[in-house]
């Protein structure tokens, strides 16, 4: 279930979301790896997911025919940005549809 933002940290490690101010949504726990990054990580995901839904919409990757020659930097840079596009939207389904 996705729980929308915003977010933020209560005690370094404490997740919670503007709807509730006493019931942590997530606890990044202190024996993780940079534990406080984690949660700012996670704590900042509505954000970034609103930034790549806009990016995605605004500046959508051209798709209908190839650009410049094969194996040119054209070509190359427009794949490469079909590939980006594309990992943004299985990232967002998955937020999305769980």
């Amino acid at each position: 279930m996705f729980i929308p933002g915003p977010y933020h940290i209560k005690h370094k490690r404490k997740i919670y979301c503007q709807q509730s101010e006493t019931m942590a949504i997530g606890v990044v726990e202190q024996h993780w790896p940079d534990s406080e990054d984690t949660a700012k990580l996670f704590a900042a995901a509505p954000d970034m997911l609103e930034a790549l839904l806009f990016y995605i919409n605004e500046f959508p990757a051209f798709r209908s025919k190839p650009v410049g020659a094969p194996n040119s930097d054209a070509r190359k840079a427009q794949e490469n940005l079909i590939e980006a596009e594309d990992k943004a939207l299985a990232a967002i389904s998955k937020v999305k549809e769980g």
